[in-house]
C-alpha cells in the first residue's frame, strides 16, 4: 500500500502545503492534508489526531508564520513529538520542512535534520523524496506491477516558476513531460499556458488544439 504522509502547516502557508500535496500524491504517496482530506461533518481534531498517529511520515512546514501562530498547528506538533518519542530509534518519521530561513523553535524540532523547499523547490522536493524513502509500504517482492511512474518535474515548481514569470524554463519543464508522455493532454493545455504568457500565441493555440484531439 502507498505510504501515508501527515502534511501539518499553518493556513498563511496553504499555497505551499497544497503544492506539496499535489506533487507527493503524482509521486504516488497518499499524503493527508486537512484541506483536502477532511470531509463535512467529521470532528476534525479527532480525525487529525488519528491521521498523525497512523502515519508513516509527519511533514512540519516551518515558516515566519508557523512558528510565531497559536493553536491547532502547535498541538499538532505537539502530537507528532509524542507519537515520535514512542518509535524506535533510528527510523524517520517526524520531517521538519523549511519554506523560509526560520529555525524549528521546538526543541524536538531543532534537534532533527530539517529539509528546505527553498530556495529550489525542485531540488528540495528530491531530498524530502529521499528522505521518506519509497512510495509504497510493500516489500519488492510483493509489487505485482510498479506503484508510480515518476514525472520529469515537480509540478509545484512549473507553478512557482509561472508566478516569477520564469515562462520560458516552465515550456521546458512542459515539453520534457511532453517527449515523456505524448498522450497527456493536460500537458498540452498547462504548456498552452506558458506559451501565451510569454507571448507565443500561435504556438499556445497549436496545443490547444492538439489537447483536444
Amino acid at each position: 500500500m502507498a505510504k501515508t504522509i501527515f502534511i501539518s502547516y499553518v493556513r498563511e502557508d496553504a499555497e505551499s502545503a497544497q503544492l506539496l500535496f499535489q506533487d507527493l500524491r503524482r509521486y504516488g504517496y497518499d499524503p493527508w492534508i486537512d484541506s483536502e482530506s477532511l470531509r463535512g461533518g467529521q470532528p476534525f481534531k479527532r480525525e487529525i489526531s488519528h491521521r498523525i498517529r497512523n502515519s508513516d511520515i509527519v511533514l512540519v512546514l516551518i515558516s515566519l508564520k508557523s512558528v510565531s501562530k497559536r493553536g491547532l498547528f502547535q498541538a499538532e506538533v505537539r502530537e507528532a513529538v509524542e507519537v515520535y518519542k514512542t518509535l524506535p530509534p533510528g527510523g524517520i518519521f517526524l520531517i521538519p520542512v523549511r519554506l523560509d530561513n526560520t529555525k524549528p523553535r521546538h526543541e524536538e524540532l531543532a534537534d532533527l535534520h530539517w529539509l528546505d523547499l527553498f530556495p529550489y523547490y525542485a531540488e528540495g522536493f528530491r531530498n524530502l523524496l529521499d528522505a521518506i524513502g519509497p512510495a509504497t509500504t510493500l516489500a519488492p517482492d510483493e509489487l505485482i506491477k510498479p506503484v508510480h511512474q515518476e514525472p520529469e518535474f515537480a509540478h509545484g515548481e512549473v507553478k512557482r516558476l509561472l508566478f516569477v514569470g520564469e515562462y520560458e524554463k516552465a515550456i521546458e519543464a512542459y515539453s520534457q513531460l511532453i517527449r515523456h508522455h505524448p498522450s497527456m493532454h493536460s500537458a498540452y493545455v498547462s504548456r498552452a499556458k506558458a506559451l501565451s504568457l510569454a507571448g507565443r500565441t500561435t504556438e499556445a493555440l497549436d496545443d490547444l488544439v492538439e489537447a483536444d484531439d
